[in-house]
């Protein structure tokens, strides 16, 4: 099912405006290193301009046995809530787990993005389309008679991070974080008051400032 109570778009663009990097030094301070926040580098953007921002709707799908192929991650498709990032965990690499037709549904129904952790096919047709996908490999082989999609709105793991329906996904070209649903306005605080860190440290650089005068100031170094 959709997620309720899904964050304001206005909460959604103050996010839009951070990077990565930031976000994950945000959870590395309010969460802990030691609870690993971002996923395996190996997921990578479609295109390096490619962004999302969005709240987590979970597919997991596994080696087929019933032979399903991807009925049920077009259904999630069909249930997810627009402006959500349908992220999809199963970690098969050789096989195509999503595709131009689920970029397609997914674009007109407002959909905000995808982080495939497995292939993709059909990448120049999505790439055209301009739908936002992170993936791990390409894959030509079709996931009809390989894959069955066990389940979806629940727990997964995606690229070594578990991931819970309603979390925020933050994809660019640098990565991918996920924050927990309970941390997110306090991430995004942290982000803000150091992203306005950061633009002075910037303009101090600038300036002719060294690293050595600019740390008395700013821990942001």
């Amino acid at each position: 099912m959709a997620i309720a109570g899904l964050l304001e778009p206005q909460v959604v663009e103050r996010f839009r405006r951070m990077y990565v990097g930031l976000i994950v030094d945000a959870c590395d301070h309010l969460i802990g290193v030691s609870s690993r926040r971002f996923m395996d580098p190996a997921i990578r953007p479609i295109h390096k301009a490619t962004k999302i921002v969005g709240q987590a709707y979970t597919v997991l799908q596994a080696p087929a046995r019933r032979g399903t192929g991807l009925a049920g991650t077009f259904e999630a498709a069909e249930v997810a809530s627009p402006g959500q990032v349908i992220v999809v965990a199963g970690g098969m690499d050789e096989v195509a787990m999503w595709g131009e037709m689920l970029s397609i549904r997914c674009k007109y129904r407002g959909i905000e993005g995808a982080v495939v952790d497995g292939g993709c096919r059909d990448v120049p047709f999505i790439e055209d389309i301009g739908f936002p996908v992170f993936f791990r490999t390409f894959a030509p082989t079709s996931a009809q008679p390989r894959v069955d999609t066990i389940a979806h709105g629940v727990p997964v793991e995606c690229g070594g991070v578990l991931v819970e329906p309603g979390d925020l996904v933050f994809g660019d070209v640098d990565g991918i974080c996920v924050v927990p649903r309970s941390q997110i306005l306090d991430v995004l605080a942290f982000c803000e008051e150091k992203a306005a860190e950061e633009e002075e440290v910037r303009n101090r650089l600038r300036s002719g400032n060294s690293f050595y005068e600019i740390s008395k100031d700013f821990k942001v170094l």
